[in-house]
């Protein structure tokens, strides 16, 4: 039974997932085949949305099938798992939640056909490393055509893959909105490098961007409370995609100790090391425990309970995150840090994770102020 599945078709799209990324995404198949095509981030986005996993992240009424918190966390864990390092987060669940706000009837009706059908990828212009109250650096001022942008926006993952971007932007006045901005808009200056965790992000310099009225996205909703949910919503995917590389990245330490032997003996049969991995496991069903808790108050709307708890649940998955990723590679020993062992990529993935959405410093601020 997969660790968040409750419904016998959340049980079936994780074996559905499992048995595609097993197939032609695991670390194996990367690691031994050359890069193509056939191995892109852009390929394994063609092949979630003919799975229909794409649609997870939507409502019914919306296009998709599910758009609830525990069908997302089962896709993130399954993500996590496999090390796919799949956009699904940033151009699914917090695109997709912006974009179900959309006044605009018939574009919004566009924009989540072809998020579902996988035809084009749209991303929030949020640097993932900020907290979720992060303020808004980019400025719109109007001109005779439109409205012109300027600012900078650092480390867009997955940046190298968006069709189009929404950009959050405020006047002079202080009122917030949301722009949709084509990449190739002239003034749009991407600045491209590779993360730890493999993925390609880029600082977004946006240079006197013109655009015209229709750029501007209205919805029945403040747009800071709509980017607000849209990041909480990322956050608990991406506390998801933590638990599912911990339970794989405990499995694969826990193997090692009972088949390594050192002075004649199993690893696993040190009474010291026995208690760490019985640490790593405790820190992992923590991890558990309150991604449950989160998960349920994520079918009540946004709220302080709700934003306090997904506030905990990031401290302690980044808590758990750092014990386990670093155990487990030195466990292994030399080959923990070496390209051709998955723990040392699974460990790059998890530094990556605890500073996705805010750390876990910035996280505890956030939860006693709303206590």
């Amino acid at each position: 039974m997969h660790m968040f599945a409750r419904t016998e078709e959340q049980e079936l799209l994780a074996e559905n997932m499992a048995r595609l990324l097993r197939e032609e995404y695991s670390f194996e198949v990367r690691h031994g085949a050359p890069p193509g095509p056939a191995r892109s981030a852009t390929a394994m986005w063609s092949r979630l949305a003919e799975l229909g996993v794409l649609g997870a992240a939507l409502d019914p009424h919306h296009g998709g099938f599910a758009g609830d918190a525990r069908t997302i966390s089962v896709v993130m864990a399954q993500l996590g798992r496999s090390l796919a390092c799949s956009p699904f987060a940033e151009a699914a669940v917090i695109v997709g939640r912006i974009l179900q706000q959309w006044a605009d009837d018939s574009a919004r009706h566009a924009a989540l056909e072809s998020l579902v059908e996988g035809r084009s990828t749209t991303l929030l212009a949020h640097s993932p490393s900020t907290a979720l109250e992060a303020p808004i650096n980019v400025i719109a001022a109007r001109s005779d055509e439109g409205i012109v942008l300027s600012g900078d926006i650092s480390c867009v993952r997955h940046a190298n893959l968006a069709a189009s971007y929404l950009v959050p932007a405020q006047s002079d006045d202080g009122l917030a909105q949301i722009y949709s901005v084509p990449r190739d808009s002239t003034g749009l200056l991407l600045e491209e490098y590779r993360l730890i965790d493999g993925v390609t992000a880029a600082d977004l310099r946006l240079r006197e961007v013109a655009l015209p009225p229709s750029a501007c996205m209205s919805f029945h909703v403040d747009a800071r409370d709509l980017i607000a949910d849209a990041l909480e919503w990322g956050t608990l995917a991406t506390v998801a995609e933590t638990a599912g590389i911990l339970e794989s990245l405990n499995s694969a330490t826990f193997s090692y100790l009972m088949t390594r032997k050192q002075f004649g003996a199993l690893l696993g049969s040190f009474q010291a090391l026995q208690h760490r991995a019985a640490d790593m496991h405790i820190a992992a069903e923590e991890t558990l425990a309150i991604m449950d808790d989160a998960i349920e108050a994520f079918g009540f709307g946004r709220n302080r309970g709700r934003s306090a708890l997904i506030s905990a649940a990031k401290v302690i998955a980044d808590t758990a995150a750092r014990r386990i990723g670093s155990e487990a590679v030195q466990f292994h020993g030399g080959m923990g840090v070496s390209d051709e062992l998955i723990v040392s990529h699974y460990a790059r993935r998890l530094v990556a994770l605890r500073h996705e959405f805010g750390g876990a410093d910035a996280h505890r601020q956030r939860f006693r102020s709303l206590q």
